[in-house]
């Protein structure tokens, strides 16, 4: 089963970094609110807006950079964590 990383900035790469290759094959896409980072390619996946977001995807945001904005986009999701989501810091 494949799944998306929500966050295509230091910590999503990093994430991505630390996975095994199997893990890598795994991943479809990454996730991302920055308009300058949507539509370019992390490790060679497509970035897509969060418009894009299917279940299941892991987050790799730091919250305490976020202001709550994180918080705020996600609520909107319907997703659920530890069933569609989960955190990764």
């Amino acid at each position: 089963k494949t799944f998306m990383i929500w966050g295509a900035g230091r910590d999503g790469r990093a994430f991505f970094r630390s996975l095994s290759p199997a893990g890598k094959q795994r991943v479809s896409a990454f996730v991302d609110v920055d308009m300058k980072k949507i539509g370019t390619r992390c490790h060679g996946l497509e970035v897509l807006p969060v418009s894009g977001l299917l279940s299941p995807f892991v987050t790799c945001v730091a919250l305490d950079r976020t202001n709550g904005a994180f918080e705020r986009n996600l609520e909107g999701t319907g997703f659920r964590l530890g069933t569609d989501f989960y955190y990764i810091s």
